[in-house]
């Protein structure tokens, strides 16, 4: 047990050399860029070293360059990125050597295992992408993952989610334009049934039930919503409005953690459990509990970030001069999604840090007993008695501060929100202004973006974002 702890300290100071700038560190310059210059290519381009660098950060630098590059309209290398990152994110595994590093060291040192919301945010962003290249085969299966992995999520944890409404509106779209009607209309029902009475998901439905003479559906639909009664022409182009809204939450620390009631009580009983299991005998509560005193709390929570911008409208102008409005409404709140995920996990992680943390402290008291008591033995040979003390400071002092610091990782670039909308309107030439409303309802800006062309034969889809 003594050759144990011995070996224990003398590793502690060439564990602490080599520590990497931390993520949120990383980022900030790549964030400037996003956030304040509006430039999401050059924040992109400014993390792909890091994507492409094995560390225990590559998989977030893939999420945050590939929907860079998703923002950017650069939706090919946007790809390539996000599925080797959706792949990276299902597949990733912890190795013996991390988990035993582990349990040194603070998560951060370990591979980042995407939160449940960022592993359906992969394929979401996926299939916009592939929804905005035209290749709505793709971007179909793309949508089919979301929910599927939400189902998967259901049956291994208990977790319930709710159904994500945009990727099934995304998927009805893909799937009516590949040509499978069927599936185009279960997903669009589904919508109603937990949603009633989206104005372009009525339409939408009634639309497909003529295609598919579903004329029983037709006539309940039209006598349930007879102001969005839907008329067969031909020659109508379909405009869809995504608007990614906002800015979504990132970690923060707790702060003290011995300030939080629950924790101080679980460490005491925990600390008094080690402390038995590892035959400490010279280790006392009072002495454990003083070594936490400046601790922060191990486990982060989720910080809601302040924007203003939550509404827009899209007008379209014919050459007579009529104007058709497109509205987008809220279909995936993923701000409120991040935050009851995380807390939803709290207990559980709450639970594994005071056990981690409960170890760590009495094998680090231990070992600085054992270090006192062997430098009395090498009085003569004061080298190797400093080492000695020197590595106990290490792990009385880093071990328990530094290393048990929150792991603050998160996907910092993806919208609080998606937002939806689409519109029936003849085929032609219209000219495109945007207006976004802050959160009183005032219009805080508008933009000319020109003349768009709409077709009957293909959607035309528009990808809008705001950080403000």
């Amino acid at each position: 047990m003594k050759k144990k702890y011995l070996i224990l300290l003398l590793a502690l100071p060439f564990l602490f050399c080599s520590k990497r700038p931390g993520y949120n560190m990383l980022i900030k310059d790549s964030e400037k860029l996003f956030y304040e210059q509006k430039q999401p290519y050059m924040a992109s381009k400014s993390l792909i070293d890091e994507a492409n660098n094995e560390n225990e950060d590559q998989l977030l630098f893939m999420m945050e360059a590939g929907y860079l590059l998703h923002s950017a309209e650069k939706f090919d290398i946007s790809n390539k990125v996000l599925l080797n990152a959706d792949k990276k994110s299902e597949e990733l595994a912890v190795s013996v050597t991390e988990e035993t590093l582990a349990v040194l060291s603070s998560d951060t040192t370990k591979d980042y295992k995407p939160e449940d919301y960022e592993r359906v945010l992969l394929n979401m962003t996926l299939g916009l992408n592939f929804l905005l290249q035209e290749d709505y085969d793709s971007a179909l299966v793309e949508f089919k993952k979301v929910n599927y992995k939400l189902n998967m999520i259901k049956e291994k944890t208990g977790r319930i989610y709710k159904v994500n409404l945009m990727a099934k509106y995304l998927a009805s779209i893909s799937a009516a334009y590949a040509d499978d009607l069927d599936y185009a209309y279960i997903e669009l029902k589904q919508i109603e049934d937990i949603k009633p009475g989206i104005p372009y998901v009525v339409r939408d439905m009634m639309k497909l039930c003529h295609k598919l003479k579903y004329m029983d559906d037709f006539k309940v639909l039209a006598r349930k919503y007879p102001k969005y009664a839907y008329k067969h022409k031909d020659n109508l182009a379909e405009i869809i409005v995504v608007y990614e809204e906002g800015l979504s939450p990132i970690k923060e620390s707790r702060g003290s953690l011995l300030e939080v009631e629950d924790m101080r009580k679980l460490l005491e009983a925990s600390i008094q459990m080690s402390i038995a299991s590892q035959s400490a005998t010279g280790v006392t509560l009072s002495g454990a509990m003083a070594m936490l005193s400046n601790a922060d709390h191990p486990i982060p929570e989720y910080k809601i970030r302040d924007y203003d911008i939550n509404k827009m409208i899209v007008t379209l102008e014919d050459d007579k001069g009529k104007k058709h409005y497109i509205e987008p409404v809220l279909m995936n709140d993923i701000e409120n999604t991040m935050i009851r995920n995380f807390e939803d996990n709290y207990n559980k992680m709450k639970n594994k840090m005071v056990l981690k943390i409960a170890a760590k402290v009495v094998t680090a008291i231990v070992a600085q007993q054992l270090a006192e008591k062997t430098a009395k033995q090498f009085k003569k040979t004061k080298g190797i008695a400093g080492l000695i003390g020197a590595a106990a400071g290490i792990a009385t002092s880093a071990v328990l501060f530094s290393l048990e610091e929150p792991d603050l990782r998160c996907w910092h670039t993806i919208p609080a929100a998606f937002q939806a909308a689409s519109l029936l309107i003849p085929q032609g030439s219209y000219k495109m202004k945007v207006s976004y409303f802050n959160r009183n309802g005032e219009l805080a800006w508008e933009k000319d973006s020109g003349t768009v062309e709409l077709s009957s034969k293909k959607p035309g889809i528009f990808l809008f974002r705001t950080v403000e």
